[in-house]
């Protein structure tokens, strides 16, 4: 389960579908199977400023003086308007011990699969594959940024299979049915919220358990050393080319000494 966004800030646009959406959470949590939560992390002073920022911008989401602030607003900022919770998943929706808290992604991406960790390497993905999952479940906002750019990379680049809970997905736009529809049109499949909480009380046994622990640390751990465990193969195979590789020069100037002589 993917849960995107569904932070403080948000929450004015998520109401309505919040319980729904916990009805999910509550589904995975019983079935012990892996979530993940994301959180919008973008801010006007981030030193992020790239390409969606040039193109909100001039525009803003109001026009100027369409806002209490009287001016246009980037809305790939978060309103500091809420504080420094800004950006905290809304306590209903929000992680609780300590191995979910480590399953939180500071988000700078519409979509959560490019989201880089202090290392530059996948956050998302290596934890995906850790568990052996082959479908994501999606949750939260905002339907035609953040959800639509998740499940379009998924499904295209990675090679997972998508499920939209239509009715625990919102937005702050008038767009969301035409995203929504595009989605279901290309790349993931639609399910109400009660469908899935049902699909899982009823199908437990396809329910298989995730392949490691469900805590990001411990996912990384085993990454690092399935690399560390390749790299030395690899030299291995390179020491042994090596090898090789002068047996048969010691070879070849046996062959030119004695044809020589």
């Amino acid at each position: 389960l993917l849960v995107l966004d569904m932070e403080n800030d948000y929450l004015p646009y998520m109401t309505f579908m919040m319980p729904n959406a916990e009805a999910v959470l509550a589904a995975f949590r019983k079935a012990q199977q892996p979530v993940v939560w994301t959180n919008w992390y973008r801010q006007e002073d981030d030193g992020a400023y790239g390409a969606i920022d040039r193109f909100w911008g001039p525009r803003g989401l109001y026009p100027p003086g369409g806002t209490v602030k009287g001016h246009a607003e980037n809305p790939m900022w978060i309103d500091t308007r809420y504080g420094k919770n800004a950006t905290d998943t809304v306590p209903a929706m929000g992680p609780i011990t300590e191995d979910e808290k480590s399953l939180v992604i500071k988000s700078m991406h519409l979509s959560k699969m490019a989201d880089k960790d202090e290392h530059g390497d996948d956050i998302l993905y290596p934890m995906l594959q850790a568990w052996g999952v082959d479908t994501i479940v999606i949750v939260g906002a905002w339907t035609e940024d953040c959800v639509i750019a998740t499940c379009y990379e998924a499904a295209d680049r990675y090679g997972l299979d998508v499920v939209l809970v239509t009715d625990a997905i919102a937005t702050g736009s008038p767009v969301h049915q035409k995203a929504m529809d595009t989605m279901q049109a290309a790349c993931g499949k639609t399910l109400m919220a009660e469908e899935l909480v049902q699909y899982f009380a009823s199908h437990r046994h396809k329910l298989g358990p995730a392949q490691a622990e469900l805590n990001y640390g411990a996912v990384q751990l085993r990454r690092r050393a399935a690399l560390l465990s390749a790299a030395q193969a690899e030299a291995r195979g390179r020491e042994g080319i090596s090898v090789a590789v002068a047996a048969v020069i010691a070879l070849m100037a046996a062959a030119v000494g004695e044809a020589i002589a």
